[in-house]
Parts: C-alpha cells; structure tokens; sequence
C-alpha cells in the first residue's frame, strides 16, 4: 500500500504545481507538469501491479460494473 501512497502524493504535489502556474497564467507551464505527473504516476503504477494497463484495477466511477 506504501507504494500507491507515495503515487498519490507524487501526483499531490505535482497537481499543486501546475495550479501554481494556472494562478500565474502560465498554462503551458502547468499543462506540461500535469503531463509528466501523469506519465510518470503510470510507471509508478505499472511497478506496482506489473500490468502494462494499471487502469483495470482502478474503479470506473461513471460505471457501476468492477473490472
């Protein structure tokens, strides 16, 4: 579990990053922190469930079926 809490607060403090910039108007800036955050939360989650798709354990919350 300490391995999707360090994902989590990656990607936390990223998010906050590029919110920064959004306050700043530099989108471009905040679009490219929140795209390397999530390439890299990706690999992240790759190394932890060692699936090439780490979405399929992750809930869909729009759909009510578990994968």
């Amino acid at each position: 579990m300490q391995n999707f809490e360090d994902m989590y607060y990656y990607l936390d403090h990223a998010v906050c990053k590029a919110l920064k910039e959004i306050d700043r108007q530099n989108f471009g800036t905040a679009r490219e922190e929140l795209a390397r955050a999530q390439k890299i939360a990706e690999q992240m989650c790759r190394g932890i469930t060692g699936k090439d798709n780490c979405y399929e354990y992750f809930r869909n919350p729009y759909n009510s079926t578990e994968r």
